[in-house]
């Protein structure tokens, strides 16, 4: 994969899934399922940034976030 097909696929994802995702934990703040699954899909976009690299490598910044992207990640 080119790496400007990665960016068109990075670009897709965030707008298609990121973004609705986020929003619909916004307005569901005390939701334990909108969280994690905030969480995964966040998680998931560092596949689509590192691919085909090692996406762990950047996973491993986010190692002090909290508990729940702990979990997913």
């Amino acid at each position: 994969m080119t790496d400007e097909a990665r960016i068109e696929d990075l670009e897709r994802y965030l707008i298609e899934m990121v973004r609705p995702t986020l929003i619909e934990f916004e307005a569901n703040p005390s939701s334990r399922r909108h969280a994690d699954v905030k969480c995964v899909v966040i998680a998931h976009a560092f596949d689509y940034l590192e691919n085909p690299r090692a996406p762990q490598v950047r996973r491993n910044a986010f190692k002090h976030q909290p508990a729940d992207f702990q979990i997913v990640n």
